[in-house]
């Protein structure tokens, strides 16, 4: 199954802020190996909606690498 991520700083600060997740940093592998943090993770490119004006495409991802507590 394609994945394809997006990170706002915005939706990042209100996981924390809200403590909606124990682990809010959250990092997947590239298809070209590099680490990227995320926000969001969606199977469905073309109908992905985020609330969040400063969101940005981080292209297809391969794996899931790690989380990191607050």
């Amino acid at each position: 199954m394609e994945v394809y991520g997006f990170y706002s700083e915005k939706q990042l600060k209100n996981l924390i802020q809200n403590r909606e997740k124990k682990e809010p940093y959250i990092f997947w592998e590239k298809l070209d190996g590099t680490v990227v943090q995320v926000t969001e993770v969606t199977s469905d490119y073309n109908n992905y909606h985020n609330n969040f004006k400063d969101v940005v495409y981080l292209g297809q991802l391969k794996k899931w690498s790690h989380n990191l507590k607050n």
